[in-house]
């Protein structure tokens, strides 16, 4: 199991270098216009990297043992978090454009606010595989995202980053 977490932990951190080198760099903050709202484009593809990675990382942990849904959650989001520490350390040594309070920005939102973004998505997709139950799993999307509006709505700057 350790090996698991070590190995997609570092798939993780790649594909993350990769989408920050290729994205971050070459492509604008916000490529996609939805009627009027800016989309970032890399908060996107990190979105899919990061359930891509679950899917197969819970995967192959659920063929070494039968692992409860919570754990599944656990495990993925210590990947996510080893990865983005890993990360954000390679981008402070790399990266010397940024000032102090810049970084500590990006840092707190990589290695507190990716990770929690992961157990979200972690557990939607431990859920699915465990439990195959695709409504009760659109039931959870739809909640959750009404909560995330009914939120914004409440505190208009909680997640503008």
């Amino acid at each position: 199991m350790r090996n698991l977490l070590i190995k997609y932990t570092i798939l993780l951190f790649s594909l993350l270098s990769i989408q920050f080198l290729i994205i971050q760099i070459t492509l604008p903050k916000y490529s996609i216009d939805l009627s009027n709202s800016n989309f970032p484009f890399s908060g996107f593809f990190l979105f899919l990297t990061l359930i891509c990675v679950f899917i197969l990382f819970q995967k192959a942990l659920l063929k070494t043992n039968n692992f409860s849904i919570l754990k599944l959650v656990f495990f993925s989001y210590l990947s996510c978090l080893f990865a983005e520490a890993i990360f954000q350390i390679m981008r402070l040594i790399c990266f010397h454009n940024y000032d102090f309070k810049e970084s500590l920005y990006y840092i707190s939102i990589g290695v507190i606010g990716v990770p929690i973004m992961g157990a979200i998505l972690a557990f939607f997709t431990s859920f699915q595989i465990k439990t195959k139950k695709t409504g009760f799993l659109i039931l959870y999307i739809f909640i959750f995202l009404v909560s995330v509006s009914g939120l914004t709505k409440l505190f208009p700057n909680l997640f503008s980053f």
